[in-house]
């Protein structure tokens, strides 16, 4: 088998206002599963954009795609403690970028030594947790 990237939640293709959630969690060939993250995503009539709530609002990872190197901005509304961690799609950290109590921080991160491919930046403070896609070209 190979590996494989199991994705729920109760979100809605009829985009509908309200309250949704999405469910990502990575199984390697050997059927190993990753920590399952859940994003929360606030669909509005408002506009015509879909905006994200929580940690997601918080936080910008550009450029995207990259060539391995892009820089994370965080300014979380009060200090927490943070971290921060390039992975694969099958959940393997590449490079831990912070471990650490912080409110506003940039980090310059360099993965440029990685194949071309699909990464996540994922992020974990005490109330929340999100993954931010990167693609990483060449």
């Amino acid at each position: 088998p190979s590996p494989t990237l199991h994705i729920g939640g109760n979100f809605e293709h009829s985009m509908m206002p309200g309250y949704y959630y999405l469910t990502y969690q990575a199984e390697d060939e050997d059927g190993n599963l990753s920590k399952e993250l859940v994003r929360t995503i606030r669909v509005s009539t408002e506009s015509t954009a879909i905006e994200e709530e929580g940690l997601g609002q918080y936080v910008q990872v550009f450029p995207n795609p990259s060539n391995g190197r892009f820089q994370i901005r965080m300014n979380l509304p009060e200090s927490q403690h943070v971290r921060i961690e390039v992975v694969n799609a099958l959940g393997k950290v590449i490079q831990r970028v912070a471990d650490a109590n912080i409110s506003s921080a940039d980090y310059q991160v360099d993965v440029s030594s990685v194949s071309s491919g699909l990464y996540f930046v994922r992020i974990e403070t005490d109330n929340d947790r999100m993954m931010h896609k990167i693609n990483i070209v060449r």
